[in-house]
């Protein structure tokens, strides 16, 4: 007798969810939507509360799990939107000019900035700023400081 799976025509198993590769950087599955109009429960938006631990991690953490990679971070008064490489929008209520963690978050992002110029705005500037993002380590960043 054979074995039902070297019979011709048996279905081998397939894992839809394998990843390609692991590299510990936290590849996404094959499954990953293309898009946020593909997503059924889509978090679109978070709330910042100033003082909290580890809230800039979680914000990446939690657009980086509902969208591709961040384009560019828009930042008004009273909230920053995140947009990603196909222009869909993920927006942090609350985090605006004046905070701290607003330069550590658009560090980890890899925005282009001056941090002692956007240090320098208050929580009451009445503008808008925009900054691109990319996920590429500048080769010397940090013995440039």
């Amino acid at each position: 007798m054979t074995d039902s799976s070297e019979q011709p025509g048996a279905e081998q198993p397939v894992d839809k969810d394998r990843k390609l590769v692991d590299t510990g950087w936290g590849v996404k599955p094959d499954s990953q939507p293309a898009s946020a109009e593909e997503v059924r429960d889509l978090q679109t938006s978070v709330v910042y509360h100033p003082g909290q631990a580890n809230q800039v991690d979680a914000i990446i953490r939690t657009q980086q799990r509902n969208f591709n990679s961040a384009a560019r971070i828009v930042i008004e008064p009273g909230r920053t939107r995140i947009f990603d490489i196909n222009k869909d929008e993920f927006v942090v209520e609350g985090l605006t000019f004046g905070d701290p963690a607003l330069i550590e978050m658009l560090r980890k992002f890899g925005a282009a900035f001056d941090p002692k110029v956007l240090g320098a705005l208050n929580a009451d500037f009445d503008g808008a700023r925009e900054y691109r993002c990319t996920t590429r380590y500048a080769w010397g960043a940090d013995r440039t400081g």
